[in-house]
């Protein structure tokens, strides 16, 4: 993730990590600002897979990218819930 932040930062790309837990995703972004990137240049790729929505919260809320791609392997209603839960937020 350092290499990625790096390179981000010379580059400007965006970086979308498989991360697909809350508490890596967490890490990722902490790990980003230490490296001097702006979150807003990360996405939490498989965040659906990330049962606990608070941690989705946590990386929009910090500025990063919340990507749910999961649809058809998960429950419609799974996220649909996501959904009014972000909203609601």
């Amino acid at each position: 993730m350092r290499a990625a932040a790096r390179t981000s930062n010379r580059t400007g790309f965006v970086i979308a990590c498989h991360t697909g837990h809350g508490p890596a995703a967490r890490e990722t972004v902490a790990l980003l600002g230490e490296e001097g990137l702006d979150a807003c240049r990360y996405v939490f790729v498989h965040a659906d897979s990330e049962r606990d929505p608070e941690f989705h919260l946590d990386i929009a809320r910090a500025g990063g990218w919340v990507e749910w791609d999961a649809a058809g392997w998960h429950p419609t209603q799974f996220h649909l819930d996501l959904l009014a839960f972000a909203h609601d937020e």
